[in-house]
């Protein structure tokens, strides 16, 4: 250490504290947070720090030498540190309810997966299961597996929404011929070519720039007390603007597909706050 910084460097430190010692026996050190060495008075391994002075009736004076600094030591700390003080947000086993559903929509996973493969004269929608009430925000995940359109060719687009339905509606919908978005009692995003729709109360909004097909992950974020809807694709932010106005009294996540439509969607993910 001496012969890093030069022995003359810390023989000035030392002779500048032994002039602001009281008496002769006042231990000194500075805490500057790395090793130590001997100083002056104290016989120790830097025996040429010592010999310069001599033995000076054993003062006590101690060094700490600057650990040099770390950034990848300083950045796992300030991670821990936000780790501690940070909220785990609850997760939730969300999955579709097993008797609210199309008959072509099939379950998978354990109930985490809606597959279907065979053809319908209509839209066909299938329901998760209800949001715990206790929460005010909500977020989960599609995964959009598969989709296209049964016997269409690579220019066909396939129907495929995904969304949220009024709890209050739920169940007296007829499921074998509802899209979502056809009334004002559900909100969604539907599938285009290269682009996607907003559909609500029977209104399809395009949206350019922006599309989601096979191999995509849809988030919703829902917040029950400002009453929004937001989606991002892929972890984009802001990919959709939010839908609003959503009931107090809560929406269930759900899925519709076209007649023609074959699909597999996953629900996972989902965090409440």
């Amino acid at each position: 250490s001496c012969s890093r910084y030069g022995p003359e460097g810390y023989m000035e430190q030392v002779r500048l504290l032994q002039r602001r010692c009281d008496t002769d026996d006042f231990p000194v050190m500075l805490s500057l947070g790395g090793g130590r060495i001997p100083a002056p008075g104290m016989p120790g391994p830097e025996d040429s720090v010592v010999s310069q002075l001599g033995t000076l009736r054993y003062r006590h004076y101690e060094f700490d030498i600057p650990e040099p600094r770390n950034s990848v030591r300083d950045a796992a700390t300030i991670q821990r540190t936000t780790d501690a003080l940070s909220i785990l947000r609850p997760k939730y086993n969300l999955k579709f309810h097993p008797r609210l559903r199309s008959g072509l929509w099939h379950l998978r996973s354990e109930g985490t997966t809606l597959v279907k493969s065979q053809t319908g004269p209509k839209c066909v929608c299938a329901l998760a299961l209800a949001l715990p009430s206790s929460a005010k925000k909500y977020t989960w995940q599609f995964v959009v597996g598969t989709v296209s359109v049964i016997g269409g060719t690579s220019l066909s687009v396939p129907e495929l929404c995904i969304g949220v339905v009024a709890r209050s509606s739920a169940r007296r919908l007829n499921l074998d011929q509802y899209q979502l978005g056809d009334d004002g009692e559900s909100w969604g995003i539907q599938t285009g070519s290269l682009t996607l729709y907003k559909n609500h109360a029977g209104v399809s909004q395009r949206l350019i720039g922006v599309s989601f097909g096979a191999g995509d992950v849809i988030t919703c974020i829902l917040d029950t007390t400002a009453g929004t809807l937001s989606f991002c694709v892929n972890g984009d932010e802001e990919t959709v603007p939010p839908f609003t106005g959503l009931p107090a009294t809560g929406v269930v996540p759900a899925v519709s597909a076209g007649g023609h439509t074959d699909a597999c969607v996953t629900i996972a993910n989902c965090q409440t706050w």
